[in-house]
């Protein structure tokens, strides 16, 4: 099961009220780190599919937090939204393993991953 968050960021003044960003224009993308940064931001842009330009979807927000979260790079994921002029500014707030299991840097299978460990690496995979 993807847990994903999406978190709205607004004035005070309307943090009550919930911000309906569906379709309007998305005018950055940002990465950010919680933690470690043991996975380039290249990388995790490369399993992005939601672009500066385009139709803000949560469809393609979830689709996107689910690639993340199969590459085994990433130990969390949640999107955050905040008005931007006309459009919406996101930022994907990215937590990475504090240490990579050797399987994940030359593409590994899951299965290889696994193998990989040593007992006191720990990976958590969501499925």
């Amino acid at each position: 099961m993807f847990l994903s968050a999406l978190l709205f960021c607004a004035p005070m003044t309307g943090m009550a009220q919930a911000l309906d960003f569906e379709g309007k224009n998305i005018t950055s993308v940002e990465i950010r780190y919680r933690g470690s940064k043991t996975v380039d931001e290249a990388a995790i842009r490369s399993r992005l599919s939601t672009q500066a330009g385009q139709k803000y979807s949560t469809e393609k927000l979830d689709a996107d937090i689910k690639k993340l979260y199969e590459s085994g790079q990433v130990d969390d994921v949640r999107w955050l939204a905040e008005p931007s002029g006309s459009g919406v500014k996101l930022i994907a707030e990215v937590a990475t393993f504090s240490k990579k299991p050797s399987g994940i840097n030359n593409g590994g299978t899951l299965e290889a991953v696994m193998k990989s460990l040593t007992t006191n690496e720990v990976c958590i995979y969501a499925s």
